[in-house]
């Protein structure tokens, strides 16, 4: 006689209430395979049971930018009608999100607010870090965050999918279209707090001047592009005549990187995650690393501002600021001030070109100034006084050993591409590189240097 499980002993009723009060879809996936029982209960109720497992691992407060990013990665084909017509269905107002799910819908939205939370909790804890090298400021206080502001920062990563799947073609949309397609539906605050997405971003894949060296004694791992930038036969042979290509995060508008932002969190979740030279490079290695002048930097710097008026924000009178609030209103009303408060404080002294990503923010960003609570801000030292921009001195001094140590390696690395040596390299240890025959022929005459015919401006 076939033994009966204690679950299937249950009514089903209970069996579906059990599947409905899990925390995630991927987990209801999990569930719903186990067993019949729980197959067949789930069967009778799947819209029901689903749509409350949404409603579980979103909240009501993200799912409708979840519903967009998901829904503006499914234009097919891309076009440029498609994007507008987008637009006008999704970015003129907040939509409510959909009434009930089936199971094969909300997989793609589970799985994309995984790498959603993931980041979101990542650039919390980098954002709170009290020891932060890019930030230059004290950190906010760092007591747990509010569910608003998690809500913050999940959507403002939506709002980076959403970016990304919309524009991440170069030239199709004349620059200035883009502030009235995207920009200019949420306020300044929203879009700065987009700004802060795109840094942290960039760090996560290439994080500026100090690249830990698997060679030399660190519990660091080295971050995906610079890891290639770094050990990378002939990437470090294109170096020398491409420096611009490969600045190790030192401008967030390197085309390298840009490009590498594009491809959206799933891919940018996998880039940060592989624990392996190997794994890196087979995500990211080109013969030519890909480029993109034209992604989100270049957006934030030049088109998600309106034209100038010269005047600070410290001196709008009335009609100034209830115009500023018409053609700027929040996209998401947020029943907590912080946002704006912080906003309107760091750019009293800046004009209407200087509203978003202004470099006079840059240290602010970096501590995610945007996103947080008023009562966290009230105890943050640096909210107490006006906001004057840090000096960094030593900058330069960093720089310049870098670039220096950066030169060696390129011309190192060229010399062994000029032999036929190719794969991983480092200053203290060439053991890894891959030589034709597997013997080292330093005592061989070089080969004719091949000609790339590529070099960015």
């Amino acid at each position: 006689m076939a033994v009966i499980s204690i679950i299937e002993k249950f009514p089903v009723e209970l069996r579906q209430g059990l599947l409905a009060a899990l925390s995630d879809v991927s987990s209801l996936r999990s569930a719903v395979l186990s067993c019949s029982s729980l197959y067949h209960a789930f069967l009778g109720a799947e819209e029901l049971i689903t749509t409350q497992v949404v409603e579980n691992q979103l909240g009501s407060d993200v799912l409708p930018e979840a519903v967009a990013a998901l829904k503006s990665s499914r234009l097919q084909p891309w076009t440029r009608q498609g994007v507008v017509d987008f637009v006008d269905h999704h970015l003129h107002s907040r939509m409510s999100p959909l009434d009930s799910w089936t199971l094969s819908e909300a997989l793609p939205l589970g799985n994309l607010h995984s790498s959603v939370e993931r980041f979101a909790s990542e650039f919390i804890a980098e954002m709170l870090n009290v020891s932060s090298e890019f930030a230059y400021i004290d950190a906010p206080p760092g007591w747990p965050v509010s569910r608003q502001e998690m809500n913050r920062v999940q959507r403002a990563f939506y709002r980076f999918e959403v970016y990304c799947n919309l524009f991440r073609n170069p030239r199709v949309f004349e620059a200035s279209e883009i502030g009235d397609l995207f920009f200019f539906k949420w306020s300044h605050w929203e879009n700065e707090q987009l700004a802060c997405v795109h840094d942290y971003l960039f760090r996560a894949v290439c994080p500026g001047m100090n690249v830990p060296d698997p060679c030399r004694d660190s519990e660091l791992t080295p971050i995906a592009f610079n890891d290639l930038a770094e050990h990378d036969i002939l990437w470090g042979e294109l170096s020398v005549n491409a420096i611009d290509v490969i600045e190790y995060g030192d401008d967030f508008d390197s085309p390298a990187i840009q490009h590498l932002l594009s491809r959206g969190l799933v891919c940018l979740r996998q880039i940060v995650d592989a624990d392996s030279y190997e794994a890196r490079h087979r995500l990211l290695y080109r013969p030519y690393p890909d480029s993109n002048w034209d992604f989100l930097y270049e957006a934030l710097m030049s088109e998600a501002h309106r034209s100038n008026d010269d005047l600070y924000l410290s001196d709008y009178t009335q009609e100034d600021e209830a115009k500023l609030a018409r053609d700027h209103a929040p996209f998401v009303h947020d029943p907590d001030n912080g946002p704006a408060d912080a906003w309107r404080w760091a750019h009293q002294d800046e004009t209407r070109c200087g509203f978003v990503y202004s470099t006079y923010q840059t240290a602010l960003r970096a501590r995610g100034y945007c996103m947080w609570d008023r009562a966290r801000l009230d105890e943050w030292s640096v909210f107490q006084q006006p906001w004057e921009p840090p000096d960094n001195p030593h900058r330069g001094d960093q720089q310049t050993s870098h670039k220096a140590e950066m030169q060696m390696s390129w011309r190192r690395r060229s010399e062994i591409h000029l032999r036929g040596g190719e794969g991983w390299w480092s200053v203290a240890d060439e053991s890894k590189v891959v030589w034709p025959g597997g013997k080292n022929p330093f005592d061989v005459p070089l080969r004719k240097k091949r000609s790339w015919g590529l070099k960015y401006g």
